[in-house]
């Protein structure tokens, strides 16, 4: 049971990014108040991990296919949609992963593009592109649980500065929350329902 919480916690952290800091730089490019922002980015991780993570397992439990023991991951979540679906249920569940798949590259693409700008400037970009590029094309040939535990690896790394500034930047974030409920209150800013 320990095993099967950690798989889940590894997972949905992969997945929805949460604690990670990663997805904060894709809401700072945002041009709205940054507690609006805030407030977006903290259904993410519940839809995708409440909604999408809980349909997923239902139709896992559901169907039975479980048990079979001879399939594992994707293929295991493709049986059980074909079960219930037919042949759609398949091709529902790889054009799916085939575009989270693929965004993922752009937004991991986006995520170091900024990264290293920050570090290096703008002349680090063309080295990072092909150094990315070359992870990509190592990542589809390894052997999936050599990836998955550097993907774990890597994300505990990035949880870690990530936690040390949410502890330190506390405070600007409460004095924020302060200002903006005021100009809700006061009605500068509108309500959204």
């Amino acid at each position: 049971m320990k095993e099967v919480i950690v798989q889940g916690i590894r997972r949905a952290s992969f997945s929805s990014e949460a604690g990670m800091g990663s997805a904060a730089m894709a809401h700072s490019a945002a041009k709205s108040d940054p507690i609006q922002e805030g407030i977006v980015a903290l259904l993410e991780p519940f839809v995708d991990t409440i909604c999408v993570c809980t349909i997923t397992a239902l139709a896992l439990l559901s169907s039975g296919v479980w048990s079979d023991g001879d399939v594992q991951g994707v293929d295991l979540t493709a049986r059980a949609f074909a079960s219930v679906m037919g042949p759609a249920g398949e091709w529902i569940v790889t054009i799916t992963v085939t575009m989270f798949a693929f965004s993922t590259l752009i937004s991991w693409s986006y995520y170091g593009e900024q990264g290293v700008t920050y570090v290096f400037g703008e002349k680090g970009i063309p080295a990072y592109r092909y150094i990315f590029v070359g992870f990509v094309f190592l990542g589809a040939i390894a052997k999936l649980s050599v990836v998955l535990n550097i993907s774990d690896g890597v994300y505990g790394l990035l949880a870690i500065p990530n936690m040390i500034a949410c502890f330190l930047l506390m405070p600007v974030v409460k004095k924020t929350l302060v200002e903006y409920k005021r100009k809700l209150g006061s009605g500068e800013i509108k309500r959204i329902d």
